[in-house]
């Protein structure tokens, strides 16, 4: 069996999202993304209100250059060593 959970991405979706929701922590996106079946999403942290969107159509990734929203995107790996980059997983750094 598979562990899920959403790695943190160093770049940035462009695409579509659905309509941003209030969240009160980063799990809260991903156990919503999880019972949704949502590939991907966007984690928002406005004036200390955070909000998440649902990843709804994907064109490409572009650079990072805005430090208040952070792509998500589902990761399924078995292994620790699945991603070179800096990860969290549920919600923590690793």
């Amino acid at each position: 069996m598979a562990q899920l959970r959403y790695t943190f991405l160093p770049s940035r979706y462009n695409g579509l999202f659905d309509k941003d929701f209030p969240v009160s922590h980063l799990d809260e996106c991903s156990r919503e993304a999880i019972k949704k079946e949502k590939i991907g999403f966007r984690f928002k942290l406005k004036n200390e209100q955070m909000s998440c969107a649902f990843l709804k159509k994907f064109t490409r990734f572009d650079s990072r250059s805005d430090l208040s929203d952070y792509d998500f995107i589902l990761d399924t790996s078995v292994g620790h060593d699945g991603c070179r980059w800096d990860t969290v997983r549920n919600g923590k750094f690793v």
